[in-house]
């Protein structure tokens, strides 16, 4: 249902259109504990008019590059990564962690909470800047609600929230698990590949 309905949008973008795509979409978001499996780490590197999707997992990676479809606008993230992310995540079974926020979204619909909803997986939104709510203590709010954690894996903070079939104390444990460093490695291996294909393109 989502799938043929985003494709088409895309063809000729309506940011009012897309708006209120984003806004029905969020409305599945779905905030339960569910089962964690592989954990699979995607990202995104440009280079002129072509970007590389990258997706790596403890014991698989891959990628794939793509013409750019759609420009960088503030809070429609995901019409532009989603299309270069497609094919690799779309046949994904696991938990799948993004370089980008889930529900810590004006309209609670980031990249991971779209690709969440769209392709009903396990989505995680991880962000190393505050797009926007209002921190208190260790949780971001808007409008009363916690649509995200702060989370200190090293000297600088990151922003985890909820994208898809996942609480938020769950994905918070989940990134903690994973990070090495700043990031969860999956994800910084998964830019790391991003960005080595980009630079021989």
């Amino acid at each position: 249902m989502y799938e043929v309905e985003f494709f088409k949008l895309l063809k000729n973008p309506d940011l009012k259109e897309l708006r209120k795509f984003q806004i029905k979409t969020a409305k599945n978001v779905n905030t339960q504990y569910n089962k964690t499996g592989k954990i699979y780490g995607v990202d995104v590197a440009y280079k002129g008019d072509k970007a590389v999707g990258a997706i790596v997992s403890k014991n698989y990676e891959s990628y794939e590059i793509k013409e750019i479809e759609f420009p960088y606008i503030s809070t429609y993230f995901a019409f532009r990564e989603l299309p270069i992310l497609w094919n690799l995540i779309k046949k994904c079974e696991g938990c799948i962690i993004f370089g980008g926020n889930g529900v810590l979204h004006p309209y609670e619909a980031g990249l991971a909470t779209m690709a969440g909803v769209m392709l009903e997986k396990q989505t995680i939104g991880v962000a190393k800047s505050l797009l926007c709510g209002e921190l208190k203590g260790d949780y971001v709010y808007q409008d009363k609600e916690v649509i995200g954690k702060v989370i200190k894996s090293s000297k600088n903070p990151i922003y985890v929230s909820i994208g898809n079939r996942v609480t938020l104390e769950q994905a918070s444990d989940i990134v903690l698990n994973e990070c090495i460093y700043r990031v969860p490695e999956v994800l910084r291996k998964a830019h790391i590949l991003a960005n080595h294909v980009a630079k021989r393109i």
